[in-house]
């Protein structure tokens, strides 16, 4: 017993003196491995090195020798150097990636650039060469950071998001001026497809407008073509409604030079997670999209703030959502068709407004759709689709400034209003360009019903009593059919609109009407229609002036005003565009159907349809023209000869005139 007590005690006291050990052993183990878990090693990879996926491919010295990885994972940061040239073959997974001298190809493969927990890796360019491809996938939990280098894009999927649920400690940081979720600094980027999609804004605290730090897209370098073809940037998801900022996504792509995106599509979704042009000083910065923008529902895009920014897109706007246009002067706001900064022919297109989403020229309180806009399509001009300039509750379409520097402005038989109120009655800025048939443009006024300064025998330059419209299309070339009215004062400030209508041709007039022994016996098709709007009304005599460049062919200063068919008031000189002006027109007569009278004896025969040269209908006169006649053939027209032998004097073509087959001869045979 008390041999076998010793052995039990001998027993206890040699466990008392294992067991201690064994727990050192067992938490120095755990510790080790907690360690070697979260410590995080930088390898670089060899110089002839093809794999990514493969980790005899990197080392832990600078020059690709050293330890080897156990795998390639989310815990180790991993350098493309030493000129190797490596290619994705398989899903990946590292914590955070530099391309510096080498290349990196991803093709048909998951890249995964993310912590194990939180959104806080960075993906970085800094020299070497970076190529997506189609079916490629880049999904970053950080930022993207180019700074020399080449991006080459021609399809597949970058995704990015450097928030990690407003979770400030696992969010990305940004505390640099312009530094961006996809932030290009220098180097160079050339992206033909593909899309890149900046998940959430970020949550930086001072990440304000007027900073740009943690911006959505920051490009500080210029590149005309960087983005071209169908590339695609991304705000939103569609999915995630995180918020972030107050200034949600925050795109610059103009600062340090025009480097315009190609497309841009928003799913904003949420508080916090508009997409807003950056308005960091009043030197133009702000947002370049040469193709289209797509606003879908529940996304909002804004241009506002205090020192101004430019926003200009070159393709269709499809605003399904909210878009918000408050630009602080006439060089801020909304720029359809080519910027000063965009090679005029990367936008070579006609454009289309539409989508059943909210225009308005503030965040609260908007009294118009937009505050400053500029149209300069030269290229087929800027269609608002029908819905596009319902005015609701507003008092007009642009509150502050419309300027107007080439193409054709198409409504779909909307009203277009400048200005909100007779203290705020906008300014019209005009180069060339204007409002196509079918258009009511209408003006308010305040009681002084300050006009266009008209003088006898010159084309009034554009002034805020002028109304800018063409007839004609981009392929035969736009004609002026400005109306102006001259400074009348108004009993009660409101709007007078004018309704320009196309109509081709000219037609004989009822019963003619003599002036200065001239006999008008023929009157434009062409019309204009002015009415009185929003309580204007007047009881002073007008004076008026229509351009309506080559609607007679003949070169003539003679021809006339009618007002409902009848000449009003006194006849002003006109000149041969033709333009003619009349003065005196009482106030009971100013709001009526406007038209041109011409003298039909000096009239040549012109078209009045497409069709045959040698068929009678298309002709005004009802006969085609013979071997001594001049005959014209109007701008809208296309006449053809495909058979036959047909004869003219001369032809005067402002349309399109082709012969495949038969004879046209010039003169009279002798």
């Amino acid at each position: 017993m008390i041999k076998l007590n010793t052995q039990k005690k001998r027993g206890r006291n040699l466990l008392s003196r294992i067991v201690p050990k064994l727990l050192l052993l067992v938490v120095a183990f755990l510790t080790s491995f907690a360690f070697s878990s979260t410590a995080q090693t930088i390898y670089y990879s060899k110089a002839v090195a093809t794999d990514f996926n493969a980790t005899t491919s990197w080392g832990a010295n600078t020059d690709g020798s050293g330890a080897a990885p156990l795998s390639i994972s989310s815990t180790d940061n991993f350098v493309i150097s030493n000129g190797a040239i490596l290619t994705l073959s398989g899903n990946a997974t590292v914590k955070n990636l530099t391309v510096t001298s080498g290349t990196l190809n991803v093709g048909a493969n998951t890249l995964n650039v993310m912590p194990a927990a939180g959104n806080t890796s960075i993906m970085t360019v800094n020299g070497g060469t970076f190529n997506m491809i189609a079916g490629s996938t880049v999904n970053i939990n950080g930022k993207y950071t180019h700074s020399s280098g080449t991006f080459n894009q021609s399809g597949g999927s970058m995704v990015i998001d450097c928030n990690d649920n407003n979770n400030a400690a696992t969010s990305m940081a940004f505390s640099t001026a312009n530094e961006g979720i996809f932030w290009f600094s220098g180097g160079t980027l050339n992206c033909t497809a593909g899309t890149i999609t900046i998940v959430d804004p970020s949550i930086n605290t001072t990440a304000t407008n007027t900073s740009n730090i943690g911006a959505a897209i920051s490009i500080g370098s210029s590149g005309q073509n960087w983005f071209t073809g169908t590339h695609t940037f991304i705000c939103g998801d569609g999915v995630s409604t995180t918020p972030g900022n107050a200034d949600g996504f925050i795109v610059e792509n103009y600062y340090s030079g025009y480097s315009p995106l190609q497309h841009l599509i928003v799913n904003g979704n949420g508080t916090n997670r508009h997409v807003s042009a950056s308005n960091r000083n009043s030197t133009g910065y702000g947002m370049l999209i040469k193709g289209d923008l797509t606003i879908n529902a529940g996304s909002e895009v804004r241009n506002v703030g205090s020192t101004g920014s430019l926003m200009a897109v070159g393709g269709n706007i499809v605003n399904n959502g909210t878009l918000t246009v408050n630009g602080a002067s006439a060089a801020s706001g909304l720029l359809l068709g080519v910027s000063s900064g965009v090679l005029a022919t990367s936008i070579s297109t006609p454009q289309t407004i539409s989508g059943s989403g909210v225009f308005r020229n503030a965040v609260t309180s908007p009294t118009a759709s937009f505050s400053n806009i500029t149209v300069n399509n030269p290229y087929g001009g800027v269609t608002f689709a029908a819905g596009t300039l319902a005015l609701g509750s507003y008092t007009g379409n642009v509150s502050g400034t419309l300027t107007i520097t080439a193409g054709k402005i198409a409504t779909n038989n909307q009203s277009f209003i400048l200005g909100t109120g007779t203290t705020s009655v906008g300014t019209l800025s005009y180069t060339a360009g204007g409002f196509g048939s079918g258009t009511t443009f209408g003006r308010w006024y305040a009681a002084a019903g300050t006009g266009t300064s008209i003088t006898a025998g010159s084309i009034p330059s554009v002034g805020s009593g002028s109304y800018p419209f063409v007839s004609g299309t981009f392929a035969t070339g736009y004609q002026n059919r400005n109306f102006h009215r001259g400074t009348a004062a108004l009993v009660t400030g409101g709007i007078i609109n004018v309704l320009y209508t196309e109509a081709n041709g000219l037609s004989a007039i009822a019963s003619p009407v003599t002036e200065s022994s001239l006999t008008f016996d023929q009157k434009s098709n062409d019309t204009w229609v002015t009415s009185f709007a929003s309580g204007a009304t007047q009881t002073a005599v007008n004076s008026v002036c229509i351009q309506a460049q080559n609607m007679f062919v003949t070169p003539t200063a003679t021809s006339r005003i009618l007002i409902g068919g009848a000449l009003v008031g006194t006849h002003g000189n006109g000149s041969t565009q033709p333009m003619s002006q009349r003065t005196a027109i009482p106030a009971a007569n100013f709001a009526g159907t406007y038209t041109m009278a011409t003298v039909g004896s000096t009239v040549y025969p012109y078209t009045i349809a497409s069709g045959s040269f040698d068929d009678n209908s298309i002709w005004n006169t009802g006969v085609a023209p013979a071997c001594g006649t001049i005959a014209v053939i109007s701008s809208t027209d296309s006449v053809y000869l495909a058979s036959g032998n047909v004869t003219a004097g001369s032809i005067i073509n402002n349309g399109i005139l082709s012969v495949s087959g038969g004879t046209l001869t010039m003169g009279c045979n002798k």
